[in-house]
């Protein structure tokens, strides 16, 4: 595990990371173990689903789910930095983000608890103006209230795409929660809008994915969270090697 890094060594880059060099890795990485990525795609795809079917754990899905899943959304990363880091291909490295449930669940409670705050004010007067019909389109809002939602709408957005950095920080650099918050922030507010154009490039990759029934979904997934890593590391020069 790497060790924090000083605030000042954060968002080192003055040029952006290479989109085709961060899919080119990303694939290389995948094809040189499929079998191990997919199994881990389908074991975070399948086990939601799976836990759903039984009728009394389903009835506690939510919170299975949210303890779950913040550490299903770091292993693919975590598998490949300990693969480089020891030299071995254990499947378990997959699981070690387990090892910072408590941070990872704390920080996915504190996101759920924003977004609440940012979008209540607008639940509230969405009720208002609707009053219990439940045939409404968006054109039957007021102007303010179009306004509003595309208003919170960009906010959401741009919040969700200045955290992405947040797991990772607290995973491989042992990050206090509110500080790998400021460092996220240090790396992807500047770049807000290449970062934007990098999840569209996720999005596309996921949408082509989804085209591809089951099996393209389960090799969408690592092949995003891969790159994602790889725009993590050049920023902030982790290196598994080390």
């Amino acid at each position: 595990m790497s060790e924090a890094l000083p605030f000042t060594a954060v968002a080192r880059l003055h040029k952006m990371p290479s989109i085709k060099e961060g899919f080119k890795f990303a694939v290389a990485e995948f094809q040189s173990e499929p079998e191990k990525y997919i199994a881990f795609s389908v074991i975070s795809v399948a086990a939601p689903l799976i836990l759903g079917s039984i009728g009394f754990i389903a009835k506690f899905l939510g919170i299975i789910l949210f303890i779950a899943t913040p550490p299903l959304q770091t292993g693919t990363c975590a598998y490949y930095h300990h693969k480089v880091e020891t030299n071995k291909s254990e499947f378990n490295y997959f699981f070690h983000p387990y090892k910072k449930i408590l941070q990872l669940c704390l920080f996915q409670l504190l996101v759920i608890v924003v977004f609440f705050i940012i979008t209540f004010p607008l639940q509230v007067w969405r009720d208002l103006e609707i009053n219990g019909n439940t045939n409404f389109v968006i054109w039957d809002l007021s102007i303010g209230l179009q306004i509003f939602c595309f208003i919170t709408f960009l906010l959401v957005v741009f919040l969700a795409i200045c955290i992405n950095f947040v797991p990772y920080f607290i995973y491989f650099f042992n990050t206090p929660l509110k500080q790998a918050i400021q460092r996220s922030f240090a790396i992807i507010k500047p770049r807000w809008f290449w970062f934007f154009g990098l999840f569209l490039v996720f999005a596309g990759i996921m949408l082509a994915g989804f085209l591809c029934f089951v099996i393209g979904v389960v090799v969408a997934i690592p092949i995003v969270r891969l790159f994602s890593y790889y725009v993590f590391a050049q920023y902030t020069g982790l290196d598994a090697k080390k």
